[in-house]
């Protein structure tokens, strides 16, 4: 892709769930936590006043982990059913 661009920068959207193995295998371990430690996302939960779901040492976790190899693994954060 770098050749046929000539070197010029290049910018892609990936979905969230619907991650290529090729794109995983860049950020291998893949963690996806739920929440966020930005100060846009603090100020979003305070203004909206909404429940922060970022995990802590303290708070207990449910994580679906799918792949099909060590090359393509990845865990995410899922609600409790």
């Amino acid at each position: 892709m770098s050749n046929s661009l000539k070197g010029r920068p290049v910018q892609g959207r990936i979905y969230e769930g619907k991650e290529s193995p090729q794109f995983v295998a860049l950020f291998q371990p893949m963690v996806v936590l739920k929440g966020g430690l930005s100060t846009g996302y603090k100020n979003l939960i305070t203004d909206k006043d909404l429940s922060d779901e970022t995990y802590t040492e303290k708070s207990i976790a449910l994580i679906r982990i799918s792949g099909t190899s060590i090359h393509n693994n990845k865990a995410v954060q899922v609600d409790a059913v």
